[in-house]
């Protein structure tokens, strides 16, 4: 009896996992973060840090600071390479020298089906060879990833076809976004977040262009109020970095705690930007937002160009058409399996 008691205690025990089982070293994180607090991504983050001072019985610490208090969106990644801080949360495609490989599916419009596929297609990419050494390089390693819902327009008047799109100024980015405005004949316009809303309101912008959770955390609902429902692809967005010479530092058993909180995080994010995005629905049309839907689903898809061939066109010009070739071939089986 005392026997079976002994076993039954020991695996209760067991059971715990890693935060009982493992005496911590005393850490305090500091991780720079480009996003404010306020976004579904960053709540994840904030459950994140939470969960490794809770399971480290208190020992290790992460501070986050937010919306690029500790440094802009684009020096963060230099910031964690360099170890001048320990984390960083930023988008790898504000990196093309940096991270022309990895920074791809941050960039790219109408590839992925949904956030799901974004988040395990990205997470799987990750780990392939081409992705491995260019984080090396760069001395860092992802965590985990975040992704983002399915892109839409929010217009100053309503947008129902194709056609509808000529001429419309409407928010743009980086370098393929305006290749896909071009193919609708409407007109790109650079403008950060917090131009976004101002846009809307002054005339400068007719339409924005996220996913319906952001509009709606960013309030530019309040600016314009015809919600289109093309859709152009969901997209993978920025991973949490760790200093790879630091990780590499650490005791075995902080890595494994980082590591299984982590994967944790990555499933739990995609669960809580699906929930955004019916909340969103329901908030924008509280609010007078009127839906529009779009009808011509088919001939999007003829007009706008094969992003990921665009892309590895692109990377030929640029001397690494072997390698994005390599990439894309990964991707599309990838998108193949999930």
């Amino acid at each position: 009896m005392f026997k079976k008691a002994f076993l039954l205690g020991a695996m209760a025990f067991a059971l715990n996992g890693v935060a009982h089982s493992a005496e911590y070293p005393k850490m305090t994180l500091r991780l720079a973060h480009a996003f404010p607090a306020t976004t579904i991504q960053s709540k994840t983050d904030q459950w994140w840090a939470d969960e490794i001072k809770k399971r480290s019985d208190g020992q290790i610490t992460v501070r986050i600071f937010w919306a690029e208090s500790l440094g802009k969106s684009t020096e963060i990644l230099d910031l964690v390479s360099k170890g001048a801080v320990d984390l960083g949360a930023t988008f790898p495609s504000y990196y093309p020298a940096q991270l022309p490989l990895s920074g791809a599916p941050n960039a790219l419009p109408m590839v992925f089906r949904d956030a799901s596929q974004a988040q395990k297609v990205m997470t799987a990419l990750a780990e392939t060879k081409l992705l491995v050494a260019e984080h090396k390089r760069n001395n860092v390693r992802p965590l985990f990833y975040h992704s983002l819902n399915r892109y839409h327009t929010l217009c100053t008047k309503p947008v129902t076809t194709v056609d509808d799109y000529k001429n419309l100024r409407i928010r743009s980015y980086g370098q393929f976004v305006p290749q896909l405005w071009d193919a609708l004949g409407a007109k790109s316009v650079n403008a950060t977040t917090s131009e976004i809303y101002d846009g809307l309101s002054r005339g400068n912008l007719d339409c924005a262009y996220y996913s319906y959770d952001l509009t709606y955390i960013f309030k530019l609902h309040e600016a314009a109020k015809h919600q289109g429902t093309a859709n152009f692809g969901a997209l993978s967005t920025y991973p949490i970095y760790v200093n790879e010479t630091l990780w590499e530092k650490w005791p075995a058993e902080v890595r494994d705690l980082i590591a299984q909180i982590s994967k944790e995080a990555s499933e739990r994010t995609v669960k809580e930007v699906q929930a955004a995005e019916a909340d969103a629905i329901e908030g924008m049309k509280a609010a007078g937002v009127t839906f529009h839907e779009f009808k011509d689903d088919e001939k999007l898809q003829e007009v706008t160009p094969d992003f990921m061939t665009l892309w590895q066109t692109t990377m030929d010009k640029q001397g690494l058409g072997a390698e994005a070739k390599e990439v894309v071939a990964d991707w599309r089986e990838l998108l193949k399996k999930y």
